[in-house]
């Protein structure tokens, strides 16, 4: 018999950090750098990659501590609600910028620790395929963010998991 099970998940300490910087605009934790758009890792072909290079134009935006208008990390504001979703899914959703200015950092030696910090839904998820696909279950993830099935590809390749992919 197939069952849905709605589980509460605490948001990871990145999130958290993340989280708290755009809820309370915190501009200076935020703006990190020129042009975000522009920022790549070279060799990274990866789907999450493909996103970021899409090219987003830099805009401006009023921010209230200094009266003026600021660009750069800073567009990320615009629509507190929509970012506040996305890091309550993963904050590999942000760029490198943003998150390194977030104090949020990837460890190169374990890219599966990286995915696994970046996420508490992902973490419960991890724990919980591996206790299914011992058990033999098939599992159905749905997500309304494209970025985020990019994200949860690269973690099911790194795992070894098989899986097919509906956009």
């Amino acid at each position: 018999a197939k069952q849905e099970q709605i589980v509460q998940v605490e948001l990871s300490e990145d999130q958290k950090s993340l989280y708290r910087a755009i809820l309370t605009q915190n501009y200076a934790s935020l703006s990190c750098c020129d042009d975000v758009s522009t920022q790549q890792t070279p060799n990274d072909d990866s789907p999450a990659s493909k996103t970021r290079r899409s090219g987003r134009k830099r805009k401006s935006v009023f921010d209230p501590s200094t009266g003026s208008k600021a660009t750069g990390a800073i567009p990320y504001l615009n629509n507190i609600v929509m970012q506040l979703r996305k890091v309550s899914n993963s904050t590999r959703l942000f760029d490198e910028p943003v998150r390194m200015a977030a104090g949020i950092h990837d460890n190169a030696n374990n890219p599966i620790e990286n995915f696994l910090a970046s996420s508490g839904k992902l973490a419960l998820l991890d724990r919980m395929l591996k206790r299914w696909k011992v058990q033999g279950h098939r599992v159905l993830l749905f997500s309304q963010m494209t970025r985020m099935l990019d994200i949860l590809a690269e973690y099911l390749l790194l795992r070894g998991y098989v899986f097919t992919r509906l956009d």
